[in-house]
């Protein structure tokens, strides 16, 4: 995961959109440069024309930045953005409210940061690992970096002030192989996590290490709309979105082709964690 830009998400431009009999909607996503992008998506702007009852404008964006610009703006009314990107743009204006989250085909809700040790070190815990010499992800990087030195703290200490070193690692099997060689006492990872907080996917199992922190549960990706879209607009396109995948798979997989596990309902706190990092300087 990558992390989000903040600066160019500062400035404030309310735009209100009215609920109106018969009104535009105006959808908006990242598309990159793929040209086949909005025969594409057509499945779904067709399904929301009718979920909604009224027409759909597609407009589409080379990425995530300039599609969470639309949004401030109040030039699109829904998009799809990663979730750090709805932080950076929340923290930067509030001016867009989460629909629902896309999950992905195996099982997972989302990812939680971790904190890797050799096994005989849990026991200690992290005020153990004062002084001590910790690998992080590249610049850049959300989960391995931004997330573990914005959220962990010991005993009100950052890691900078706690730990003695924070290395920067080149990839995970790298830290992995330098924890267990002593050459860093720890490294940041990620895993996935499934509903009720089991881990999916958990990289201390393969590289025979221990998990000494986890941060909350991170959702991965989010549909959000304007948060001056009408509340009765909002909640009929959250439950149309959940029911999606049984009533039109076709549109479902023009929408999410990746995250193919169905929608789930969003709430604020789901983005709290990332929308204070973004608030920090």
């Amino acid at each position: 995961m990558r992390a989000f830009p903040l600066a160019a998400l500062t400035s404030l431009a309310p735009a209100a959109l009215a609920e109106e009999p018969g009104q535009r909607f105006r959808l908006g996503l990242a598309t990159g440069q793929n040209p086949q992008a909005r025969d594409e998506i057509e499945p779904y702007r067709r399904w929301l024309e009718g979920a909604i009852d009224r027409p759909v404008d597609l407009f589409l964006f080379p990425d995530l930045a300039h599609t969470a610009e639309a949004l401030r703006r109040g030039r699109i009314d829904q998009a799809r953005l990663s979730v750090a990107a709805h932080a950076a743009l929340q923290a930067a204006c509030d001016c867009v409210v989460p629909l629902v989250l896309a999950r992905p085909g195996d099982g997972t809700i989302g990812i939680q940061s971790v904190l890797l040790v050799r096994p005989e070190q849990v026991d200690a815990g992290l005020e153990g690992l004062a002084g001590a010499r910790v690998g992080v992800g590249p610049p850049g990087a959300l989960a391995t970096r931004a997330v573990p030195l914005r959220l962990l703290r010991v005993a009100g200490r950052t890691m900078e002030e706690h730990f003695a070193e924070i290395v920067t690692v080149s990839s995970l099997s790298t830290g992995e192989e330098d924890v267990l060689s002593g050459r860093l006492d720890a490294v940041t990872a990620w895993r996935a996590v499934a509903q009720g907080g089991a881990a999916v996917k958990d990289p201390a199992r393969f590289a025979g290490l221990a998990v000494i922190w986890a941060s909350p549960t991170l959702p991965v990706v989010s549909h959000v709309v304007r948060a001056d879209l009408a509340p009765e607009l909002r909640q009929r396109l959250a439950a149309a979105l959940i029911d999606l995948p049984e009533r039109d798979p076709e549109a479902a997989r023009a929408l999410e082709p990746d995250f193919t596990g169905g929608f789930a309902p969003a709430v604020p706190s789901d983005f709290q964690p990332l929308v204070e990092m973004a608030g920090q300087p």
